[in-house]
Order: C-alpha cells, then structure tokens, then sequence
C-alpha cells in the first residue's frame, strides 16, 4: 500500500485493503470508494463484511472515510467501531447498490 512519505493513493491501490478492527481482527475489505462529485472528497469508504455478518453473502457498508486509519505496520484500514455497531449499521447488497447507480464486480480474494 502507500509507502511512509507518499501521502496520495490512487482508489485503485485502496479497493481490496484489508480492514481491521481495534484488536487487530480482520474484519472485511475496502470494496469501493464513494466519492463527492463537486468537492472531490471520499466521504465513505464501501467495506465488504462477507463471512463477517452475513453468513457468506457479501453485504457492503458504508463507514465514513473519517473513522478509518492506515495503518502502515498491518498495511490495512483500523476501523474502531466494534461488532454491534456494525451489526446496527445499514447494509446494502450488491442490487442495492446498482439501484444506487453503483457497480459492483465479484471480489476476487
């Protein structure tokens, strides 16, 4: 990932960064970025949560750009909200999303 010193990624390099919660468990991957069309600003980072929370199916939340962390030892995003705030946070599939007029891809682990 973005090594010490390179302050810019490109959100090709973020989708599929691991994330991680507080204790260090991998809890997901960066699917995708939402991004503000005007100002140009990721405002919420698109994480799959597949095998986490949803039995198998691959369920996408929204978490604010804001509350993940690069982390440069784990190569990875912290993400300090723990399994009951994910589990009350929305959750969207991926036709969810289409009608969003997103696009969602088969993630490849």
């Amino acid at each position: 990932m973005a090594a010490i010193g390179r302050p810019l990624v490109t959100a090709s390099r973020v989708k599929g960064t691991l994330v991680y919660n507080a204790a260090g468990d991998c809890i997901g991957h960066v699917h995708d970025l939402s991004i503000d069309k005007v100002s140009g600003q990721v405002l919420y980072a698109l994480v799959s949560f597949s095998n986490f929370l949803s039995l198998g199916r691959h369920r996408f939340h929204t978490i604010s750009w804001e509350a993940l962390h690069y982390d440069t030892a784990m190569e990875g995003y912290i993400c300090c909200l723990d399994r009951a705030d994910l589990d009350a946070a929305p959750a969207y599939s991926a036709r969810d999303l289409h009608a969003f007029g997103g696009h969602v891809r088969p993630v490849q682990h």
